[in-house]
C-alpha cells in the first residue's frame, strides 16, 4: 500500500515549490549511424623499418637450406663451400615493410547525442562514438622495401645469391579490422544556424581519440592511439519526436610514430620468379620493427536516425520542466498512478526520485 503521511507529503510539496522552475535549454536527441545511408573511402600508407634474419625453412617442400657465402668480384661472385648435411644458416637481413593503398564503400557504425538551442543558436555533442569501417577490414598490398641481405648460398633449390642492390619483395598484406574514434573531454558546442529549406546546420569544435588496430599477415602491426580535434559540422531535420542527421566528416590520422621495437612471428615467404633472388626459395623471416609510421586519410559520409530525449521529470511532456510538472506528479501520486521509477508501483520512492531529478536537472533535462 502506497505511504502518504500528511508531514511526508508536506515536506515534499515544500522543497519541490522551493526549487525554481526552468525550462529545458535544448531539444535533444539520440542519435545511431545507419551504415545503408552512410560511407566512408581511405587511403593508407605504412612502413615499418626492421632488422633480423632469413633462414631456409627446412620444414616446407621443397625443404630449403641456407649458408653464408663470400663475394668476389670474378666469376661466380659467390663462393659457397661445402653445405654440412643439416647445415641451415641464419643469414642477418634489414629493410622495411611498406604498404598502402585505398578503399571506398565501407559502411561506418556509431552513435551521438545532439543538443540544439534555437533560442541561443548553439549546438552541443555528447558521446561521439565511431568505428569507421564498421566490422569490415581495409586491406592493402605490403612488402619488402629496400631489402638488404649477404651473399648467400641455398640448396633446394641449388643457388648463390650475391649482394648487389637492395630489392623489394611482395610479403603480403596488411589489415586494417578497426578505425574507432572516441569523444573524449566531455560534452563539446559549437553554432546552429537555421538551414535553407527547412532544419539546421550545425558546427561543432571537438576532439577525439583515434584508435586503429591492423596485423600484417596476421601479426599485430602496432598503431600508437592519437587524439585528433575536428569540426563535426552537418544538418538536423526534425519531425515530431524523431529527427535525422547528416555529416561529412574528414579525418587525418598521423599518429607519432611508434618506437617500441615489436618481433614478429616467423613469416614464411617464397621468392617469386623474375626476383633477384633465386625463384622457388622457401625462407623463414624473423623480423623485429624497429618503429612504424602510419597515416591514414578517411572521407565519410554519415547519416543518422533519432530519437528525442526526454527529461524524465517533465512529468506532462510539454517540453519544459516547471511547477505544473510538481502538480501533475502529485496529482498522478496521490491518484495511485506515479510509478516514476518503475520499481513495486507507486511509493514514496517515486517521489524522492522525481525530487532528485527535479533538483539537480540531470541530461537530457
Amino acid at each position: 500500500m502506497m505511504p502518504r503521511t500528511t508531514t511526508q507529503s508536506h515536506a515534499v510539496i515544500a522543497a519541490l515549490l522551493a526549487f525554481p522552475a526552468t525550462g529545458l535549454a535544448a531539444d535533444n536527441f539520440a542519435f545511431t549511424v545507419t551504415p545503408a545511408a552512410s560511407t566512408v573511402s581511405y587511403d593508407v600508407t605504412a612502413s615499418a623499418p626492421f632488422s633480423g634474419t632469413m633462414q631456409g625453412d627446412t620444414t616446407a617442400t621443397p625443404a630449403t637450406r641456407t649458408k653464408t657465402g663470400s663475394f668476389s668480384i670474378f666469376p661466380p661472385f659467390v663462393n659457397c663451400g661445402t653445405f654440412g648435411p643439416t647445415q641451415n644458416d641464419p643469414l642477418n637481413i634489414s629493410g622495411a615493410i611498406s604498404g598502402g593503398g585505398s578503399g571506398d564503400n565501407i559502411r561506418p557504425t556509431g552513435s551521438f547525442t545532439l543538443s540544439i538551442d534555437t533560442v541561443a543558436f548553439t549546438a552541443t555533442v555528447r558521446d561521439l562514438s565511431l568505428n569507421l569501417l564498421g566490422g569490415a577490414t581495409a586491406s592493402v598490398d605490403a612488402g619488402l622495401s629496400n631489402f638488404r641481405y649477404p651473399s648467400f648460398c641455398a640448396v633446394n633449390p641449388s643457388c648463390a645469391v650475391p649482394f648487389l642492390v637492395p630489392i623489394s619483395l611482395t610479403l603480403g598484406t596488411l589489415d586494417i579490422t578497426a578505425i574507432t574514434g572516441q569523444q573524449s573531454g566531455g560534452p563539446a558546442s559549437g553554432t546552429l544556424t537555421a538551414a535553407v529549406g527547412g532544419g539546421f546546420d550545425f558546427s561543432i569544435p571537438a576532439t577525439i581519440a583515434v584508435s586503429t588496430t591492423a596485423s600484417f599477415n596476421d601479426a599485430p602491426f602496432p598503431i600508437d592511439p592519437q587524439p585528433l580535434p575536428i569540426v563535426f559540422t552537418g544538418r538536423i531535420v526534425i519531425v515530431g519526436n524523431t529527427a535525422t542527421a547528416t555529416s561529412n566528416l574528414n579525418l587525418n590520422l598521423a599518429p607519432p610514430d611508434t618506437t617500441t621495437p615489436a618481433t614478429f612471428p616467423p613469416t614464411p615467404l617464397t621468392t617469386p620468379s623474375g626476383s633477384a633472388i633465386c625463384a622457388g626459395l622457401n625462407l623463414i623471416l624473423a623480423l623485429t620493427l624497429n618503429s612504424t609510421h602510419f597515416e591514414v586519410a578517411t572521407t565519410s559520409s554519415l547519416s543518422a536516425a533519432g530519437t528525442r530525449l526526454r527529461c524524465p521529470c517533465d512529468w506532462n511532456q510539454s517540453g519544459n520542466v516547471s511547477l505544473q510538472d510538481i502538480f501533475d506528479f502529485l496529482a498522478a501520486y496521490f491518484g495511485g498512478n506515479a510509478d516514476y521509477n518503475g520499481v513495486s508501483g507507486t511509493t514514496v520512492q517515486d517521489v524522492f526520485d522525481f525530487l532528485g531529478c527535479y533538483f539537480s536537472r540531470p541530461f537530457p533535462c
